[in-house]
């Protein structure tokens, strides 16, 4: 038997099809799979070098919310090993650049645009 929650996830658009094509295929994930992960919701507290790959990387493969966390600002020595921030980003909040990074990164998708705070 079928729980709600399942029987309310709705189809993938074409372009998200397009986007999350080559996770979709694998056996593990599959469409199902990848609406599961649009529907997630998943909290990252510490954006630094661990906290922003793993925002990258989820934002990446289509999770849906991602809230951040972090009370830090970017600074020059962050960017040898934190990914997620470039020199533009140096004296802003990590939450802050962090959020404009993945809006960047996802901007043509609809699921995950405006869902990170």
């Amino acid at each position: 038997m079928r729980s709600a929650s399942y029987s309310r996830i709705r189809r993938l658009s074409a372009e998200e099809l397009e986007r999350y094509s080559r996770q979709i295929v694998l056996d593990e994930i599959g469409s199902r799979g990848q609406r599961k992960l649009m529907d997630a919701k998943v909290c990252i507290v510490g954006l630094g070098g661990l906290g922003s790959l793993a925002a990258l990387q989820l934002a990446a493969i289509g999770i849906g919310h991602l809230r951040l966390v972090d009370c830090d600002v970017v600074e020059l020595s962050n960017l040898h090993r934190q990914y997620l921030y470039g020199t533009s980003s140096i004296g802003f909040p990590k939450a802050e650049a962090a959020t404009r990074r993945l809006h960047d990164l996802t901007l043509g998708s609809r699921s995950n645009r405006g869902r990170y705070r």
